[in-house]
């Protein structure tokens, strides 16, 4: 996709961090108020985003948050995906410090 343009994944790396963070407090307020059609919604348009940086779990996650999944277990996939994002955005601060993510 970037044909090894290094400015251009950088780019895409700070799109990534900026709006699965946005997203992932879009999933929570739905997550607080019940609904489930939106957590899926939002799961099924940041499914790309983890998918473009190759990360198997975040997308999985969002798989099955797009599914048909129990309510019951909403919650805890949830977490479980902010617990991978903050991973991911970690690593990034880390490993890019020029990008200057929060």
């Amino acid at each position: 996709l970037s044909g090894g343009d290094e400015e251009f994944i950088m780019e895409l790396l700070k799109v990534f961090s900026a709006s699965v963070n946005s997203e992932l407090k879009n999933l929570n307020e739905g997550l607080t108020q019940k609904d489930y059609l939106r957590i899926r919604e939002i799961a099924h348009g940041i499914k790309p985003s983890f998918d473009m940086i190759e990360n198997e779990k975040g997308k999985g996650i969002c798989r099955l948050l797009d599914s048909a999944v129990d309510e019951r277990d909403v919650p805890k996939l949830i977490e479980e995906l902010n617990l991978e994002f903050a991973n991911i955005n970690k690593q990034l601060i880390n490993d890019f410090p020029e990008l200057n993510l929060k």
